[in-house]
Protein backbone atom coordinates (compact mmCIF):
# COMPACT_ATOMS: atom_id res chain seq x y z
CA UNK A 1 0.00 0.00 0.00
CA UNK A 2 1.39 3.34 -0.97
CA UNK A 3 0.86 6.26 1.40
CA UNK A 4 0.80 8.82 -1.43
CA UNK A 5 -2.03 7.05 -3.26
CA UNK A 6 -4.24 7.11 -0.17
CA UNK A 7 -3.26 10.68 0.62
CA UNK A 8 -4.40 11.64 -2.90
CA UNK A 9 -7.65 9.75 -2.35
CA UNK A 10 -8.16 11.61 0.93
CA UNK A 11 -7.61 14.95 -0.80
CA UNK A 12 -10.33 14.07 -3.33
CA UNK A 13 -12.92 13.32 -0.65
CA UNK A 14 -15.51 15.95 0.04
CA UNK A 15 -16.01 17.07 3.64
CA UNK A 16 -17.58 14.14 5.46
CA UNK A 17 -16.59 11.77 2.65
CA UNK A 18 -15.76 8.12 3.25
CA UNK A 19 -13.37 5.85 1.35
CA UNK A 20 -14.03 2.12 1.53
CA UNK A 21 -11.78 -0.56 0.11
CA UNK A 22 -11.21 -4.26 0.45
CA UNK A 23 -8.32 -5.12 2.74
CA UNK A 24 -8.07 -8.94 2.71
CA UNK A 25 -9.23 -12.01 4.56
CA UNK A 26 -8.34 -12.23 8.25
CA UNK A 27 -8.02 -15.99 7.89
CA UNK A 28 -5.65 -15.72 4.96
CA UNK A 29 -3.70 -12.48 5.54
CA UNK A 30 -4.09 -11.10 9.03
CA UNK A 31 -0.64 -9.48 8.87
CA UNK A 32 -1.63 -7.62 5.71
CA UNK A 33 -4.68 -6.22 7.49
CA UNK A 34 -2.59 -5.19 10.48
CA UNK A 35 -0.02 -3.41 8.26
CA UNK A 36 -2.72 -1.69 6.26
CA UNK A 37 -4.45 -0.47 9.40
CA UNK A 38 -1.20 1.12 10.66
CA UNK A 39 -0.68 2.93 7.34
CA UNK A 40 -4.26 4.16 7.23
CA UNK A 41 -4.14 5.41 10.82
CA UNK A 42 -1.35 7.79 9.80
CA UNK A 43 -3.57 9.34 7.13
CA UNK A 44 -7.15 9.18 8.44
CA UNK A 45 -8.69 9.97 11.83
CA UNK A 46 -11.21 7.15 11.51
CA UNK A 47 -10.15 3.68 10.41
CA UNK A 48 -12.83 1.02 10.84
CA UNK A 49 -12.33 -2.54 9.69
CA UNK A 50 -15.47 -4.52 8.99
CA UNK A 51 -16.20 -8.04 7.84
CA UNK A 52 -18.47 -9.67 5.34
CA UNK A 53 -19.07 -13.32 4.71
CA UNK A 54 -18.67 -14.08 1.04
CA UNK A 55 -19.40 -17.72 0.26
CA UNK A 56 -17.60 -17.59 -3.09
CA UNK A 57 -14.33 -16.51 -1.43
CA UNK A 58 -11.96 -19.29 -0.34
CA UNK A 59 -12.16 -18.64 3.42
CA UNK A 60 -15.73 -17.32 3.28
CA UNK A 61 -14.68 -14.30 5.32
CA UNK A 62 -13.37 -11.04 3.92
CA UNK A 63 -12.60 -7.66 5.43
CA UNK A 64 -12.96 -4.12 4.24
CA UNK A 65 -11.75 -0.85 5.70
CA UNK A 66 -13.72 2.36 6.05
CA UNK A 67 -11.48 5.46 5.99
CA UNK A 68 -12.50 9.00 6.90
CA UNK A 69 -11.67 11.96 9.08
CA UNK A 70 -15.22 12.23 10.39
CA UNK A 71 -17.91 9.58 10.60
CA UNK A 72 -21.43 10.07 11.85
CA UNK A 73 -21.93 6.78 13.67
CA UNK A 74 -25.44 7.70 14.83
CA UNK A 75 -27.57 6.06 12.20
CA UNK A 76 -31.20 7.13 12.21
CA UNK A 77 -32.75 3.66 11.97
CA UNK A 78 -36.29 5.06 12.17
CA UNK A 79 -35.63 7.11 9.04
CA UNK A 80 -34.06 4.02 7.47
CA UNK A 81 -37.25 2.02 8.12
CA UNK A 82 -39.38 4.77 6.52
CA UNK A 83 -37.47 4.32 3.27
CA UNK A 84 -39.11 0.86 3.02
CA UNK A 85 -36.32 -0.78 1.08
CA UNK A 86 -36.87 -4.48 0.62
CA UNK A 87 -33.33 -5.65 1.18
CA UNK A 88 -32.56 -9.35 1.23
CA UNK A 89 -29.44 -9.20 3.41
CA UNK A 90 -28.62 -5.87 5.05
CA UNK A 91 -30.30 -4.79 8.28
CA UNK A 92 -29.45 -3.09 11.57
CA UNK A 93 -28.08 -6.26 13.17
CA UNK A 94 -25.90 -7.10 10.16
CA UNK A 95 -24.58 -3.54 10.18
CA UNK A 96 -23.42 -3.60 13.79
CA UNK A 97 -22.18 -7.18 13.72
CA UNK A 98 -19.98 -6.40 10.70
CA UNK A 99 -17.74 -4.35 13.00
CA UNK A 100 -17.42 -7.12 15.61
CA UNK A 101 -14.37 -9.27 15.00
CA UNK A 102 -13.47 -12.81 16.08
CA UNK A 103 -11.08 -12.95 19.04
CA UNK A 104 -8.02 -13.74 16.94
CA UNK A 105 -8.64 -10.60 14.85
CA UNK A 106 -9.32 -8.42 17.91
CA UNK A 107 -6.07 -9.60 19.43
CA UNK A 108 -4.08 -8.91 16.23
CA UNK A 109 -5.49 -5.43 15.71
Amino acid sequence: MQDQFYLNCKLKLEKGGILVRNIDSPMMSLNSIRRGKKIFEKLFSKVKIFNAYIPSYVSGEYSFVLLADTINENINWEKWQLMEMELQYYNKDIHYSSFIHPKYVQKAL
